[in-house]
């Protein structure tokens, strides 16, 4: 549903594996990739509701505005 709103209003669409982002965040080995994504886009907490959700959308973001 969400991939036909997106190409309907023109949007790339780009599938992105989990097992990506880890290397894409960089961090220690034994860090996880959600971790390493609110160290380097909510180093503060600033950002209250912060989710796992959160971490995996800014986390795909960064993967995908770097290709």
């Amino acid at each position: 549903m969400v991939e036909l709103a997106a190409s309907q209003r023109g949007f790339r669409i780009v599938k992105v594996a989990p097992q990506s982002l880890k290397k894409t965040l960089g961090g220690a080995t034994d860090q996880k990739w959600r971790d390493r994504a609110a160290e380097l886009f909510n180093p503060t907490g600033k950002q209250q509701n912060w989710s796992k959700g959160a971490a995996g959308a800014v986390a795909v973001a960064f993967k995908v505005a770097g290709e």
